[in-house]
């Protein structure tokens, strides 16, 4: 429902309203966000465009279900709601609902609260009167009898719901930053313990075209702290490094690092059952995620022909002490392999989700068929001509049905074993303080059921699969092509800040996205981790270094805001830069609960194959005929014959 137009009335404002940044800044500096509270109240109480009557007001984005139709305003309340508004002021266009609103995931979120939501875009009156608004609201709807309903008015445009952006390496505040880092670590885990996740600078702000160097430091959801003194204390260690008449902003936001693999998707949505780039895998009866892609692995004198994902998609899950020392160390080369778990593509959840979707779909489809048939001989009945298109749909929907149920034959083919493990990084960390997470599966030669052929498991996406979805690097401002083609991963490379690159991953499939200009410092203390010689590494006070690669919206022209890189279960995809090159591979994510409209947006945390290659390689060495040691050797095929696999 929405309100009537109303030309702005003048409020003789001796000066223009200061910019929404200046606004939260001074909120962040007065009394109510003085001392000790959770970091979500602390959020909603510097944001002035957002007043609400929760209790506990979770961060932006929120999920929200509209009221059954008896349950929403009446023409009779919705009067009495825009009298309230324009007695304070607020007399530009509104929109105002009753919703269930929600914040899946997060502690406490899953209950829905009833609340009327008034929103507006670059609204009048001042931010300070929406106060006395909303408690008016209340009041009003109590009368009424919906004393149950809360009361939340906001400024929809300029309500804080940060995204992040890549900043580049070459920025002065990148400089900046990384000669303070060490010290806000330090300081971070002296204040917080281990409560906090990540720290890094990216562009922040709504858009990206409005967005400035920030510093972002992730914490724990519901953190108690009395954060104003915080920030106080970061801005004593950045104020010193910033040239005179300049400023660092720095952000404390609740958020997630995550790399679960638990989810089951059916394949049948984004791409075809099969093995390539991106592929479902997973350990039979285990854990599973995504096909990295096909690599060759020199080691013992011979060649083996492998798939590389990561180390957490293929662990064990099982609560045993031996699962429990590989699930942390990894599976060694050196060690016995006949008893090691076999690996399936797809993984079973993703076959038995794609298997239940096509019968629902060949079930529903014959219902539509059977009803069409119906109509044509109710027309024949009455004598009269059967319409074209009630002849065009049944020849559509008979399509439909035969393609489903060719479909449903190829998944009654699968799943199909792809190999056994061979080795794995386990929780590691490298000399460089890099975290690796990869795993090797090995091609098991009793296998003659399926077929792989380099040519088509290290495909790469042509442009003409970037370009619909505006995800080449020109889209990005790149000025080199993604130039590919159609063509297959033949080299390793490394990760470098301000890059573009590219992912195929099980869930979200092909996504793009730049690499930021910094490291992120993440904070690794959930699990123990260890060293190349299997001792453990203390993260009590350290943390550890992740590339990170953000994605975001390159269609709209003036509302740019950040977009997801990777979910759940993307673990393993290779990240590819514009000349096709195996640069990276995807271990996890982050992500900033309190952030742009499109709920939960992650950016890719990712490892630099110039770290993981050496990883491999050092794990893989070998003794010679001679007792020579030698390392083994990572590559990828060439060509796109001579690896066919199963025969």
């Amino acid at each position: 429902m929405s309100s009537p137009s109303h030309q702005s009335a003048s409020r003789g404002l001796p000066t223009p309203p200061d910019s929404p940044r200046k606004r939260r800044r001074a909120l962040r500096e007065s009394e109510e966000t003085y001392g000790e509270m959770p970091i979500e109240l602390y959020i909603y109480a510097s944001d002035p465009f957002r007043k609400s009557t929760v209790a506990f007001p979770f961060p932006l984005p929120l999920h929200t279900r509209e009221v059954e139709p008896e349950k929403r305003l009446s023409e009779r309340v919705h009067a009495q709601l825009n009298q309230v508004l324009v007695a304070h002021g607020i007399t530009d266009r509104y929109t105002a609902e009753i919703y269930a609103m929600r914040k899946p995931g997060y502690p406490g979120g899953d209950v829905p609260v009833i609340t009327l939501r008034v929103l507006f875009r670059r609204g009048s009156g001042l931010p300070f009167a929406w106060s006395a608004a909303r408690d008016e609201a209340k009041e009003m709807l109590r009368r009424n009898g919906l004393g149950n309903v809360e009361v939340e008015i906001m400024d929809h445009e300029r309500a804080f719901q940060p995204s992040f952006f890549p900043i580049g390496p070459t920025s002065q505040a990148v400089s900046v930053y990384e000669r303070i880092r060490d010290e806000l670590i330090s300081l971070l885990f002296e204040r917080l313990n281990t409560k906090w996740r990540l720290v890094s600078l990216f562009n922040v702000a709504r858009t990206l075209e409005k967005s400035i160097p920030t510093i972002v430091v992730l914490v724990n959801p519901c953190l108690a702290h009395d954060w104003q003194k915080l920030e106080q204390l970061c801005k004593g260690i950045i104020n010193k490094a910033v040239p005179s008449g300049q400023e660092l902003p720095i952000e404390f936001l609740p958020g997630r690092i995550g790399d679960a693999n638990d989810e089951g998707i059916s394949l049948a949505r984004n791409h075809s059952v099969g093995a390539g780039l991106g592929a479902s895998m997973g350990v039979v009866n285990g854990g599973g995620g995504t096909m990295g892609g096909l690599v060759d692995l020199e080691t013992g004198g011979r060649v083996w022909k492998a798939v590389l994902t990561n180390h957490h998609v293929i662990q064990p899950l099982g609560p045993s002490a031996e699962e429990l020392q590989i699930a942390r160390k990894g599976y060694r080369f050196d060690r016995p392999a006949n008893n090691r778990p076999k690996c399936q593509v797809p993984h079973q959840l993703d076959y038995e989700a794609t298997m239940s979707k096509v019968e629902r779909d060949i079930t529903k489809t014959r219902k539509d068929l059977a009803d069409s048939l119906d109509k044509q001989e109710w027309k024949k009945l009455a004598d009269k001509p059967i319409p074209s298109d009630l002849a065009d749909d049944y020849e559509v929907l008979a399509k439909k049905e035969e393609t489903s149920v060719d479909f449903k034959k190829h998944l009654q083919t699968l799943p199909v074993t792809l190999g056994k493990i061979m080795a794995s990084s386990g929780y590691l960390v490298s000399d460089n303080a890099k975290k690796l997470d990869w795993g090797i599966i090995q091609y098991m030669k009793e296998n003659n059921t399926f077929s792989f052929s380099c040519g088509h498991l290290n495909r790469l996406p042509s442009e003409q699969t970037l370009w619909p979805n505006k995800k080449t690097p020109e889209d990005y401002r790149f000025d080199s092509g993604y130039d590919a083609g159609n063509t297959i991963a033949k080299t390793f490379n490394k990760m470098e800040k301000g890059k573009w690159y590219m992912k195929v991953g099980r869930t979200t499939n092909i996504t793009a996205g730049i690499c930021n200009g910094t490291i992120a410092n993440v904070v690794r203390t959930s699990l123990p981790h260890y060293d190349e010689e299997g001792k453990e590494v203390k993260l009590e006070q350290k943390t550890v270094e992740e590339y990170v690669v953000i994605s975001y919206d390159t269609q709209s022209p003036d509302m740019k805001e950040q977009d997801t890189f990777c979910l759940r279960c993307d673990s393993g995809s290779f990240v590819i830069n514009s000349r096709g090159h195996v640069s990276g591979l995807l271990h996890g994510y982050l992500t900033g609960h309190c952030g742009p409209t499109k709920y939960y947006c992650n950016a890719g945390l990712v490892a630099s194959m110039s770290d993981i290659r050496p990883s491999i390689e050092g794990r893989a060495a070998w003794k010679d005929s001679k007792g020579k040691i030698r390392p083994g050797v990572l590559s990828l095929p060439r060509g796109t014959q001579g690896y066919m696999w199963g025969r």
